[in-house]
């Protein structure tokens, strides 16, 4: 892919657009290999073994597709702590790294179960972020925007905050 594959792109927002999509593409993939280390790995070892004896690690799996550990480390530790049923509450727009920094400021540590405050933490950092974030726009789908702006307020509106008698 090079700048010319992009030739096509007129206006700022068909290229916001074009960067989301990429982006989500490359959340997918993060994800995808955050739960294959999961799955190669459900018990990680602290440490990176010394001698490369031991064959089933991230460190080694690292080595194999030629990527650094702590990458792969991170990737199985946002896989760990989203479980996919938990990810499903991940406003679309909220990127894989906000996600990461969510998960790292609740206090959660990978191989410990995810406590109930520490995932509502998290919860509530993506949906801030999606709050703030400008809505990727398709000007020639105006549905496709008031669907994303009603699923805004509505995330809006379920949270126990909101829910306050107003003073």
């Amino acid at each position: 892919m090079d700048q010319n594959f992009f030739s096509h792109l007129k206006s700022w927002d068909d290229i916001t657009q074009a960067a989301a999509n990429l982006r989500g593409q490359g959340d997918e993939a993060k994800w995808g290999l955050g739960d294959l280390c999961l799955y190669a790995c459900p018990e990680p070892k602290s440490g990176r073994p010394a001698n490369g004896t031991e064959e089933h690690t991230i460190s080694a799996l690292a080595d194999a597709i030629n990527e650094h550990r702590a990458v792969l480390s991170s990737y199985r530790a946002n896989a760990e702590f989203w479980s996919p049923k938990h990810r499903q509450a991940i406003p679309p727009e909220v990127s894989w790294h906000t996600c990461a920094q969510a998960r790292r400021n609740s206090g959660w540590k990978p191989g410990q179960p995810v406590a109930q405050y520490q995932l509502d933490y998290a919860l509530s950092v993506v949906n801030l972020s999606a709050d703030r974030a400008t809505p990727v726009r398709d000007a020639s789908c105006l549905s496709d925007l008031l669907f994303s702006v009603r699923a805004r307020l509505e995330r809006i509106a379920s949270r126990p905050d909101a829910q306050a008698d107003p003073p």
